[in-house]
Parts: structure tokens; C-alpha cells; sequence
């Protein structure tokens, strides 16, 4: 179950950090109307959602009817990731923490000004933050899971 979700959220977290940034390419940040080309899109994200997808269906392959397994990949491929995505960016984001990070020292790590001097939260953090959360959601629920079919036996 452990090697399960940290296979799963490593995995997550090397796709959102390297092959996901190439789905929505900014074309000319710095101009005055910058362009996307999304081009890549209709190839990443199908992958996306079919490897990750299939990647909960075989973990979770123990549970009996198969819209429990469409829910609960819908819920790690989709919901979960987006939500915590958006929990770490805004914490990220907050004066307090942006203090803290530069107190320790890892301000310029998790921080970086765009073209027009604004601070913006980098892509790396909130993937860390991320994967580590997906890690201990999935783990749990597995644990929850596997004492319930113990249970039930």
C-alpha cells in the first residue's frame, strides 16, 4: 500500500513538473498580448488521465463494483489534485510564509518575479506540495480500505 501511493504521487509529481508545463506553451510572455499554443494539449492530457487513471483502477483492482473505481479515479486524477494544487499555491502565497521562506533561505526557490515585477509562486513547490498530499491521501485511504475488506471478511 505504501510503495502503491509513493509510486503513484512520485510518478504524478514527474508528469505535472516536466511533461504537463508543454500542454499550454505561452508564446511571447513579455508582450503586450502574450499568445498560448495548446497544441500539445490533445496529446498530454489524454496520457494524462489514461495512465493516472489506469494507475488507480490496478491499485484500487481489490474493490468489487467498478463505479466505485471510476469515482475514486475521478477523485485521484482529477478532484484531489486540483485541490490541493490550489491549497499549496495559496499558501505558498501568503506574506507569511513568503517571510518565512526568505528568512530560511529558500526564497528563490519557490518564488520568482515575471516580466512585469509581479511575484509569482513556481511551478516546482506547488508539485512538491502536491504529490507529498496525494501521497498521504491515497495511503490512507488504502489503509481505510484494506481494514474495511479485512472487516467485511
Amino acid at each position: 500500500m505504501l510503495l502503491q501511493s509513493l509510486l503513484f504521487s512520485l510518478s504524478w509529481f514527474f508528469y505535472a513538473t516536466f511533461i504537463s508545463p508543454y500542454a499550454f506553451i505561452t508564446i511571447e510572455e513579455c508582450s503586450a498580448t502574450p499568445g498560448m499554443d495548446s497544441s500539445m494539449a490533445f496529446i498530454i492530457l489524454p496520457v494524462y488521465f489514461l495512465l493516472f487513471g489506469g494507475m488507480i483502477f490496478y491499485i484500487v483492482n481489490d474493490l468489487k463494483t467498478i463505479l466505485i473505481k471510476i469515482v475514486l479515479a475521478v477523485c485521484f486524477v482529477t478532484v484531489l489534485p486540483l485541490l490541493f494544487g490550489l491549497l499549496a499555491y495559496f499558501i505558498l502565497d501568503t506574506t507569511f510564509v513568503q517571510e518565512q521562506m526568505h528568512r530560511l533561505g529558500f526564497w528563490f526557490s519557490c518564488y520568482k518575479f515575471d516580466c512585469y515585477g509581479d511575484l509569482e509562486v513556481k511551478d516546482l513547490p506547488v508539485n512538491l506540495i502536491t504529490a507529498a498530499l496525494l501521497f498521504f491521501s491515497l495511503w490512507i485511504f488504502l489503509e481505510w480500505s484494506k481494514k474495511q475488506h479485512k472487516k467485511d471478511e
